[in-house]
């Protein structure tokens, strides 16, 4: 997995069919990538990588059960246009607006975007 990769809209979108929230589907991919793009070898291969996104979905939702709640971290989160890649136009005009903050989802966001232009 190539270090600039992006989530494709249908991951993302099979994701939303399990119930993750674009917050928990943005963090999630953070984690995604960071933990493929630091394996070497045999494990770091897929033959289907949707597969792969899949399961680490389906687990997700699974601890979220466990825990009864999901739970981002409580660590600020620096922009990166990378990991708002399908969001990136929005995510950038809050920035240049001054309204972007850390975990914010797509709806938090519009609004807000929404409120600085008037």
């Amino acid at each position: 997995m190539e270090e600039d990769w992006t989530l494709p809209k249908e991951w993302r979108e099979f994701a939303l069919t399990l119930g993750l929230d674009q917050t928990m589907i943005s963090w999630e991919e953070a984690k995604f990538l960071d933990y493929w793009t630091a394996l070497s070898g045999a494990k770091a291969t897929k033959v289907n990588w949707l597969a792969t996104w899949r399961n680490w979905c389906r687990r997700c939702v699974e601890n979220q059960k466990r825990t009864s709640r999901y739970q981002a971290p409580a660590v600020a989160v620096t922009y990166d246009p990378t990991f708002h890649a399908l969001d990136r136009e929005l995510t950038d005009e809050a920035v240049r607006l001054g309204v972007w903050k850390p975990l914010m989802d797509r709806t938090a966001l519009e609004l807000a975007v929404k409120r600085a232009r008037h």
